[in-house]
């Protein structure tokens, strides 16, 4: 269907797991993850067809990317101290690159939110939906 080659495009290939883009740094690797999840939240909570058009598959992977990304962006956004910072095991982004990517994603944090409520609704689930 064309909505689920639409989230195929955005949300990236089946594999859930975060790798730089080799054409970027890693900063702005994470920023076009972060940016192309917040373009299919968007979508999806903008226009209702699409969430029956999406597939079982597409949609477990982007309740996955939706938890950890969201994870990510809380603990950017709690303002934790660089050592108990460092403690924390991020999915995408490194370290080095925390403090400037903290408004990334703290604009994202809205449309991240939106993603966990809609999924909820919609009853999309995959084996890491809990949040720990």
């Amino acid at each position: 269907t064309v909505p689920g080659r639409v989230a195929a495009l955005i949300l990236g290939g089946p594999s859930s797991n975060f790798t730089p883009n080799e054409l970027y740094s890693e900063r702005p690797s994470s920023q076009v993850l972060v940016h192309r999840l917040c373009v299919f939240l968007r979508l999806v909570a903008q226009h209702p067809f699409l969430r029956e058009e999406i597939d079982k598959p597409q949609a477990e992977l982007a309740v996955q990317l939706v938890r950890k990304v969201t994870v990510d962006a809380c603990a950017l956004c709690a303002g934790l101290p660089g050592a108990t910072l460092k403690t924390f095991t991020p999915f995408s982004f490194r370290h080095p690159d925390a403090k400037a990517l903290a408004p990334t994603y703290r604009a994202a944090l809205p449309a991240l939110l939106q993603g966990v409520a809609t999924a909820y609704e919609l009853g999309w689930s995959a084996e890491e939906t809990r949040l720990q």
